[in-house]
């Protein structure tokens, strides 16, 4: 993805944005735990080597990348290839079966209880903020400063600030306060991001994956529904935005299961696409 792909697409624009909360801002804290792979300089001297994939897996637990020193004093942990031989000592794994290795991880106290639960396949991050759920294929991160979600139609994302029902097409969403912690900001940022395609666009399959004909440049959203509801009573104004943030209207609170709740659709007023929004105190 290169700077012009984002400049014409709109939820790649305002994705980035996100991202900047995430790793410009530091909202979500860096694990202490350090678990790297060893990978052997000489690697091709032991036979059946492969490059083992446990890297991907760990990373949603804890601190994970290649090393070319086995010097595992260094580390909580270390993963050897299987290929190669593990040197006898107690916090040195071999991953071939990465769940299992995970478990181990945890059962030994060099992973923190509730890392894994295997029978949803939920992996928790090591600091408690991140959770990703394969079996409901849900996504959330809950932070202090901002609470983000990835839910497919249907299903709920649950922070400390606030609930998200998404009611039609899968979707990512946003809440990320403006200055200070969710609980104290007076300027929150809200986006609900679906997905966005080419007007005149064909697809071979049903997903919209395969792309047979490119279409017009301009850019058509995702219809997407949703219901925001905060934990606390919050005295303020939610207002609907476009894409640059300049206010459009106001959107109407109502109650749900007792809880103070917005209604988000990206199609609200028939005219203009609506991604963004803003709580005001």
């Amino acid at each position: 993805i290169g700077p012009f792909d984002g400049a014409v697409h709109p939820i790649l624009r305002l994705g980035m944005r996100a991202g900047a909360f995430f790793f410009l801002r530091g909202d979500v804290a860096a694990s202490e735990i350090e678990i790297p792979l060893y990978q052997p300089e000489e690697y091709w001297k032991y036979p059946g080597f492969q490059s083992s994939s446990a890297p991907n897996t760990l990373g949603l637990i804890a601190k994970t990348g290649l090393v070319f020193q086995a010097d595992s004093e260094s580390y909580r942990a270390l993963i050897y290839p299987t290929a190669v031989p593990l040197p006898g000592k107690k916090n040195v794994f071999h991953a071939d079966n990465i769940l299992s290795a995970i478990e181990t991880l945890i059962s030994q106290g060099f992973l923190p209880e509730g890392s894994l639960k295997r029978s949803t396949q939920t992996f928790t991050s090591s600091t408690g903020e991140l959770v990703l759920d394969k079996k409901q294929q849900t996504f959330r991160s809950v932070t202090p400063r901002s609470e983000s979600f990835l839910l497919p139609e249907g299903k709920s994302g649950t922070g400390n600030f606030g609930v998200i029902r998404n009611r039609k097409s899968d979707a990512s969403f946003l809440i990320a306060s403006l200055d200070g912690t969710l609980e104290q900001s007076r300027r929150i940022l809200i986006l609900h991001l679906t997905d966005v395609k080419n007007e005149d666009s064909v697809f071979r399959d049903p997903r919209l994956v395969i792309l047979e004909k490119s279409g017009s440049t301009q850019p058509l959203i995702l219809r997407g529904e949703a219901v925001l509801s905060l934990n606390r009573p919050f005295r303020g104004t939610l207002y609907a935005c476009d894409i640059s943030g300049r206010r459009l209207c106001k959107i109407q609170q109502f109650m749900e299961n007792g809880k103070q709740s917005y209604l988000l659709k990206t199609d609200l007023d028939g005219k203009n696409p609506i991604l963004v929004y803003e709580l005001v105190r």
